[in-house]
């Protein structure tokens, strides 16, 4: 079985209406939407990946005996979170935040390339109500939705995803000043799209 990730493992963002746990091995596995008090489409730490949670790490960090590290830490006095990995072909930055709310709540993560070039990997599991519900996953309009009960989930990126075992799964490189940017959005099932931020003017709004 196993271990589950302990406590102090965790970083946190937010937007001051609800919040994100992230885990060191990149993994966001607690995440209530749109407000603290909802259910959580990611749940992964009360329970497993199959009550949702969304990674974005190295290929290598993936596989057993791989050599892959990271070190993180808050940019500033923010709750702007950055996790730097070192493989052995090279290295990159992940970025993670949650901008103020103007409009839907929104996570986003900013892959950028800081030496050599990395295999990446994200996997983002929908699991709303707690992990008790499986989502319908397909695209709209060249987006990623996973919709399940009251939830839609929107996934927006330059890169390929696709739908594997009703997960959001794409495997991208970044190089060295290469930049990739992950956008996800909350609505409800029944409404509209919600708008898609620029990265750039979303970190500064932090």
């Amino acid at each position: 079985m196993k271990r589950l990730p302990r406590i102090e493992q965790y970083g946190l963002i937010g937007d001051m209406q609800t919040s994100a746990h992230v885990c060191d091995d990149g993994s966001i596995d607690w995440l209530c939407l749109p407000r603290f008090d909802s259910p959580a489409p990611f749940a992964a730490l009360l329970g497993s990946e199959k009550h949702g949670a969304w990674r974005i790490a190295p290929a290598a960090a993936y596989q057993e005996g791989a050599a892959a590290s990271a070190e993180r830490c808050y940019v500033g006095e923010s709750l702007v979170l950055e996790t730097a990995w070192t493989t052995s072909s090279g290295s990159v930055t992940v970025t993670d935040f949650m901008p103020p709310r103007n409009g839907a709540p929104q996570v986003i993560r900013i892959v950028e390339g800081t030496a050599g070039q990395v295999s990446m990997v994200s996997a983002l599991r929908a699991r709303p109500g707690y992990g008790r519900i499986s989502p319908w996953v397909h695209e709209v309009g060249g987006r990623m939705v996973a919709e399940g009960g009251e939830d839609a989930l929107w996934l927006d990126t330059a890169t390929e995803q696709r739908e594997k075992d009703g997960a959001i799964v794409g495997s991208f490189t970044v190089a060295a000043g290469d930049s990739v940017t992950f956008v996800l959005s909350w609505s409800p099932s029944h409404g509209c799209p919600p708008e898609i931020p620029e990265p750039a003017t979303a970190l500064g709004s932090v």
